[in-house]
């Protein structure tokens, strides 16, 4: 079990808990977690150390998606440990590096 300031988000703990567990010798194969847990980079993460991580993820909220506009962000595939990203007209991307301040807190990545 892990307890955190109530201003930690929930994501900010996955990945400790399955360190802690694996640490014990107890890594799952499942991982039960409500919506607040995942991100993207987590998911893939634990699938590489064999744990499938069964969440719901939360919908695209972006104005794209909202207006069916333009492409929203299921439109890219994401090559996590590449460090690339493909748009649907199949170009790749040139460069990955962190965001801002602000930004990092939510595991962004801009990406050109």
């Amino acid at each position: 079990m892990t307890t955190t300031l109530s201003t930690v988000p929930d994501v900010k703990a996955t990945a400790p808990i399955q360190q802690q567990l694996a640490d014990r010798g107890l890594p799952p194969a499942e991982h039960y977690l409500d919506s607040g847990y995942p991100s993207a980079e987590l998911i893939e993460t634990a699938r590489s150390r064999g744990t499938v991580m069964v969440t719901p993820v939360l919908l695209d909220r972006s104005a794209q998606a909202k207006s069916h506009a333009g492409y929203d962000k299921s439109a890219f595939r994401i090559d996590w440990k590449a460090r690339r990203v493909r748009c649907p007209q199949g170009n790749t991307s040139t460069g990955w590096r962190g965001a801002g301040q602000r930004e990092r807190r939510r595991h962004r990545r801009r990406v050109r």
